[in-house]
């Protein structure tokens, strides 16, 4: 059938993704251990909400050197209903213990973009390939070109890693 296919078709596209991450290794975005570390000498706690399923997050995380830097992490399956509904955020800042309005999102999906807002929290948008609509950059607090520009406007300047 169809759906045989299909289903068929996904599993090898995974399986070959699998493998690309664990010979290859992940790229991440520009500045990303820059941030973390600005924001690790400040004691700012880092947290992960990802949609992805917790053994594929972990693997990424590895592969791309952040393996143990974000907690907590909070993936897709723990919540009732995905991005862009605001459920991952405000699960991941009760598991911070913190308010809302303490938690900044930083996001490159519109939908993480509309989740983030609807969480009530700062979101900033740090555009990945896909072009964003207006409406995106209208509800994002600030969109950067990358994540130094994050550090920049958060006040934590560049440091060298």
């Amino acid at each position: 059938s169809s759906r045989e296919r299909a289903e068929a078709f996904l599993e090898i596209g995974n399986a070959h993704y699998q493998e690309s991450i664990e010979h290859k290794g992940l790229t991440v975005k520009a500045g990303v251990f820059e941030l973390l570390k600005r924001l690790q000498q400040r004691g700012i706690r880092v947290a992960l909400a990802t949609s992805s399923e917790r053994k594929k997050a972990l693997l990424k995380l590895e592969r791309s050197g952040l393996g143990g830097v974000f907690d907590p992490i909070t993936c897709g399956c723990e919540v009732l209903k995905s991005k862009p509904e605001p459920d991952i955020y405000l699960r991941t800042a009760d598991r911070l213990q913190l308010g809302v309005e303490s938690c900044l999102v930083i996001e490159d999906s519109p939908n993480g973009v509309r989740a983030g807002v609807a969480a009530g929290m700062r979101t900033v948008l740090v555009p990945d390939l896909a072009p964003i609509s207006e409406e995106i950059r209208t509800l994002a607090t600030w969109v950067c070109a990358d994540l130094n520009e994050v550090s920049e406007r958060l006040g934590l300047g560049i440091v060298s890693v």
